[in-house]
C-alpha cells in the first residue's frame, strides 16, 4: 500500500508540474499577443500619418 501511495503521489506531483508548465507558457502566449497587437496598432498609426502627409500638398 504505501507503493501505490508513492506512485499516486509522484501523478500528483507530474500533473502539478504539468499546470504550472501550461500556466507559464500561457503567459508567455498572452504577452506575445499583447505585444503583438502594439506592433500592429503602432504599424497602423504610421500608415495613417505616412498616408496623410503623403495626400498633403508638398510632402512627397
Amino acid at each position: 500500500m504505501p507503493e501505490q501511495n508513492s506512485v499516486l503521489q509522484e501523478i500528483l506531483d507530474i500533473d502539478a508540474a504539468w499546470d504550472a508548465a501550461e500556466a507559464y507558457w500561457d503567459a508567455i502566449d498572452q504577452q506575445q499577443w499583447e505585444e503583438d497587437l502594439q506592433g500592429d496598432k503602432e504599424y497602423k498609426n504610421y500608415l495613417e500619418q505616412r498616408d496623410y502627409y503623403h495626400d498633403c500638398p508638398g510632402h512627397y
